[in-house]
């Protein structure tokens, strides 16, 4: 029963599968150029958990020592494990609700990360996210509904922030739970996963991922908050690596970016 339970949550919470309404790209305003540099590495699909199962595992410092520890999903989504590289036990951090999402954020001024903690479902059919400091205590909490499928981390106006969707929109909140901005993503809701990196002329990439069940990704470019590019593909997303301006992307490219998918790697070059 309780494993029905669980199946039931995460199905409200990611939803089930969705087809795009057409594959392709959608918007391009950058004269974007797209090609395959070569095949996905063989583990891409197996690096986000512990090795030959399906517990998630993401390597973070949530202590401040300088040196990662394991953030390890706990058994049932009851929370999060703490662990040190060699696999003991340092912490163990529950959840009141079942544990939809986990990582870190990087403290502003410092090199240490607090500990990000998202749970589904709240008392309002909502989900909550938790931000830890290094003693794992809690610093900033705040719900949200609709309830999000899962979170990136990278940076926004300079500072570091939680990107994830609801519906179709991306909403990026400080780690402080502060409403940073709101992006337009048409036909976003289906999507989970989300990767956010800023290119060498200021611009932001952002992948989305389907789930299980939506074996599908989308690629988003912005200029400040205005969409300019949108490419939706085959197959799910698991990376997305900016590089440096336009070296190696060819003549006349201002900046690019690398998107891992399962099976290739794709380099797009904008102008």
């Amino acid at each position: 029963m309780k494993r029905l339970l669980l199946t039931g949550v995460m199905l409200a919470v990611t939803g089930c599968g969705h087809t795009p309404s057409h594959l392709g790209v959608r918007l391009d305003e950058v004269g974007m150029s797209r090609s395959r540099i070569g095949p996905a590495p063989a583990d891409v699909a197996s690096r986000p958990f512990l090795p030959n199962s399906s517990t998630r595992v993401i390597q973070a410092d949530v202590l401040g020592d300088e040196k990662p520890e394991l953030l390890v999903e706990a058994p049932g989504g009851s929370g999060v494990e703490i662990r040190d590289q060699s696999g003991a036990l340092i912490k163990m951090v529950t959840t009141p609700e079942y544990l939809t999402d986990f990582g870190a954020v990087p403290e502003a001024g410092a090199k240490k990360q607090r500990l990000v903690l998202y749970t589904y479902p709240n008392k309002q059919k909502g989900g909550t996210f938790r931000v830890l400091d290094g003693a794992f205590e809690q610093v900033a909490t705040w719900d949200e509904l609709p309830p999000p499928g899962r979170f990136g981390v990278w940076e926004w106006g300079g500072q570091p922030a939680l990107f994830y969707l609801q519906g179709d929109a991306l909403v990026v909140r400080s780690s402080s739970g502060a409403r940073l901005q709101e992006l337009r993503v048409p036909e976003g809701h289906m999507f989970r996963d989300v990767f956010v990196r800023t290119l060498a002329d200021g611009r932001t990439a952002i992948v989305l991922s389907g789930s299980g069940y939506t074996p599908y990704h989308m690629v988003c470019v912005y200029e400040g908050t205005r969409l300019i590019l949108q490419d939706v593909e085959d197959e799910h997303a698991f990376g997305l690596q900016s590089t440096d301006g336009g070296s190696g992307l060819g003549s006349g490219f201002k900046s690019g970016f690398v998107v891992t998918t399962r099976n290739s790697r794709w380099q797009y070059a904008l102008r």
